[in-house]
């Protein structure tokens, strides 16, 4: 026999059933946690997500509506000449597409925010709106180009505007709609 008393093994083989439990406990609440954590959406809510994007509306509206306004008052009241020049057409075409570059620095923002699952479809919505303003914006660019400012870049522009704007109050972004709507925060 091995000379060890009955009593140490067995209290030997209660430490080592004891070890071999406890690391089985600890390999099993390992793996739960890892299943938890990785299934837990860490997505935020609609709410967390419409502060966020209200925020940054509000840091980019205001040089979008100056822009916008600018590029406007550039070719309204006759300000533009139908005989002008290239050089006259080209800056006043610039303006407008500094106003698409805005248009899509918020979209990016926006596109930046982790979106929410309940509501992805409708974020998604209001970035192809917003695309679809800056497209228009570029429409105006190529018209006042080549001197043609014509009633169909007004009417599309009009369009995507409105889309744009109905949107946003889909999404309850009301902030933003008042910002683009009337061209100051509330």
């Amino acid at each position: 026999m091995s000379g060890e008393s009955p009593t140490r093994r067995a209290e030997s083989q209660l430490r080592s059933h004891i070890g071999w439990w406890l690391g089985a406990l600890s390999a099993i609440t390992g793996i739960l946690a890892f299943i938890l954590t990785q299934c837990t959406s860490a997505a935020p809510t609609i709410d967390q997500w419409r502060v966020k994007a209200e925020a940054i509306c509000e840091q980019e509206m205001p040089a979008i509506n100056r822009m916008r306004a600018e590029a406007l008052d550039g070719i309204a009241y006759g300000k533009l000449k139908p005989n002008a020049n290239e050089a006259e057409r080209k800056a006043a075409a610039w303006k407008f597409r500094d106003t698409q570059i805005a248009y899509m620095r918020l979209i990016g923002r926006w596109r930046e925010l982790e979106m929410p699952g309940e509501r992805r479809g409708d974020i998604e919505k209001i970035h192809e709106a917003g695309v679809a303003v800056a497209q228009a914006e570029s429409v105006w660019e190529q018209a006042v180009e080549i001197g043609l400012p014509t009633a169909d870049a007004s009417w599309n522009s009009l369009d995507a505007e409105t889309n744009f704007l109905r949107k946003m109050l889909e999404l309850d972004l009301w902030g933003c709609y008042q910002v683009v709507s009337k061209g100051k925060p509330t």
